[in-house]
């Protein structure tokens, strides 16, 4: 002990140490397969712990859903629902008994298990891909909590300012729809299902296979669980790419008694995923505000100035629309200043 603390005292601080070698990352290829009825499987094989997960994600791009807004939130949040087979409660019960994680949205379904689990797991994924039921209780509750987010989203000065963000940036695209009390009201469970039935189609749909698992065994539950999946053609959109706008504009969204200001900088980026810039602008934006207390903008704005108690910025950069948005909630009085 005494040693070691005479060698701790007689290290030089003014010198900085020197870094050691990076460790080189190596990751073995993934293996790509298409099923005849059109989903491409891509498998990555780790058998370090004895799980797998399944991500099938479909191929059709986003509508604009204009007077309907929010028709796809609302089919995702449904979709786990129930099926013809299996009511909400009994289809938990099950995921949760073999201790797996079974999930939805929009555009996907996913599940997560035990390796020895997989077959009821699939089982069970395959029952909500196939027979989900959207039952007219479920429909109603979901359409009634919808209802509750957008009472209490009128004074929630955040949300007023990321939903005019989007509006801004993509006019006449998918990523400007924004539901509102109108648009729910045209909602009917009949447009759920057909918005089911015409999303969730074998054609152009991924399923990327992760975990302990190889090449057979993925080619084997990919047919006996997907393989009689049957399905119409993917939705192809052509989106206009987002111009920058002529000089610097500036939208206001009044919020009576606020009594701070939320300020958003935004504007779209002529960049789509996978492109040469991505990881550029991904280290730019963790440097400039993407998190923590060493960025730029917050030590500026909250270490230095103190107008806020975060400022943080953002890069999303998407197939189908990129932006660059930075900003946080200002005191007042100083939000011409901040």
């Amino acid at each position: 002990i005494l040693l070691s603390g005479i060698s701790f005292g007689q290290i030089d601080r003014s010198v900085r140490p020197t870094p050691a070698q990076a460790k080189k990352i190596e990751l073995k290829d993934s293996e790509v397969f298409t099923t005849a009825n059109g989903i491409t499987v891509i498998l990555s094989e780790n058998h370090k712990l004895p799980r797998v997960s399944f991500d099938l994600s479909m191929g059709s791009d986003s509508k604009i859903e204009g007077e309907k807004a929010g028709l796809s939130d609302m089919a995702g949040a449904l979709i786990m629902s129930g099926t013809s087979n299996r009511t909400k409660d009994e289809l938990d019960k099950e995921i949760d008994f073999i201790g797996a994680s079974l999930s939805a949205d929009r555009n996907s379904i996913s599940l997560s298990c035990l390796t020895k689990h997989m077959d009821k797991g699939l089982t069970l994924m395959k029952d909500v891909l196939l027979n989900t039921s959207f039952p007219e209780s479920e429909f109603a509750r979901i359409k009634k909590q919808n209802e509750d987010a957008l009472l209490s989203a009128k004074s929630d000065a955040g949300t007023m300012a990321k939903n005019a963000t989007v509006k801004v940036n993509f006019p006449g695209h998918p990523y400007s729809d924004v539901m509102n009390e109108t648009t729910l009201k045209n909602i009917s469970r009949e447009d759920v299902i057909n918005y089911y039935k015409s999303n969730f189609t074998p054609d152009g749909a991924y399923l990327v296979v992760v975990g302990d698992i190889n090449r057979a065994q993925a080619e084997e539950v990919a047919l006996k669980y997907l393989g009689d999946w049957k399905g119409g053609k993917k939705y192809v959109a052509s989106f206009t790419e987002a111009a920058m706008p002529e000089g610097n504009q500036v939208t206001f969204v009044k919020k009576r008694g606020a009594v701070q200001s939320v300020v958003y900088v935004t504007f779209p980026v002529n960049m789509k995923t996978g492109d040469v810039n991505q990881l550029p602008s991904t280290v730019l934006n963790g440097i400039l505000g993407g998190g923590g207390f060493g960025t730029r903008l917050m030590q500026n704005l909250r270490e230095d100035k103190a107008y806020t108690y975060g400022c943080y910025s953002s890069m999303n950069i998407t197939e189908y629309g990129s932006w660059m948005s930075a900003g946080g909630n200002f005191r007042n009085a100083v939000t011409d200043s901040a």
